[in-house]
């Protein structure tokens, strides 16, 4: 579906600039397309800025899905060549014959769409790292509680079972967010639950809140260093 997203708009925007080159050719006058100011400024209104397209579309494939999840870039791409036009269409039709002027304006909106587009793409890579991060620790918490929650159903101990029902909500309320020095507490935590899991379905009704402690332990101590790298 993508795909078909991302061919409409770049069709669209092909159909337009036939549409526009059409109007264009048959209404400027003969002595406006001898000036260099005009194919300049045709070139960036129609070729450069359809290779912006053409570039975006494959900038956008599957494998670059991380740069591009919001379209917040599809949208400046539209406002930019929107620009290009009505400039073009002014320095095409306006007796203007100064060229080097005419490369500045062009280039000047090249390079303010070329560094906006870097900065959002930028931005953008960072926020889906982010999101995939938290996205891991996410599930890591989640395996966790569902450990407990799994000695909970099968221990018999009431005492117990209300022991792991803290533990479980005390891991479902964790701050998701980890790094490398945290890493090594979660490990302790996920062999210390997956041990206590192994004990209490051997013994379902045996004394949990030993285990219990342990695992209670190793997650503050997890939370504390979380709470101090922020």
């Amino acid at each position: 579906m993508k795909k078909y997203i991302r061919l409409f708009a770049l069709g669209a925007e092909l159909v337009i600039d036939i549409i526009l080159n059409i109007i264009l050719f048959l209404t400027v006058s003969d002595a406006r397309k001898e000036s260099p100011v005009f194919w300049i400024a045709w070139s960036f209104s129609f070729i450069v800025s359809f290779l912006l397209a053409v570039g975006l579309y494959f900038l956008s494939r599957k494998k670059f899905t991380q740069f591009l999840s919001l379209p917040v870039i599809y949208y400046v791409t539209y406002v930019v060549t929107i620009i290009y036009w009505i400039v073009g269409f002014i320095l095409m039709y306006a007796p203007m014959t100064h060229v080097g002027w005419t490369w500045a304006i062009e280039i000047i909106i090249t390079l303010v769409y070329l560094v906006i587009a870097a900065y959002i793409m930028i931005g953008l890579k960072y926020t889906n790292d982010q999101a995939k991060e938290i996205k891991e620790k996410v599930l890591y918490i989640r395996e966790c509680q569902f450990y407990a929650d799994d000695t909970m159903a099968v221990c018999t101990n009431q005492e117990g079972k209300a022991e792991l029902k803290k533990l479980s909500e005390a891991i479902r309320y964790s701050d998701p967010m980890s790094n490398e020095k945290i890493e090594v507490y979660e490990k302790e935590l996920r062999d210390a639950l997956l041990d206590l899991n192994n004990a209490v379905k051997a013994d379902p009704a045996m004394d949990v809140k030993p285990g219990v402690a342990k695992a209670q332990q190793i997650l503050a101590r997890r939370n504390a260093l979380v709470r101090m790298s922020k």
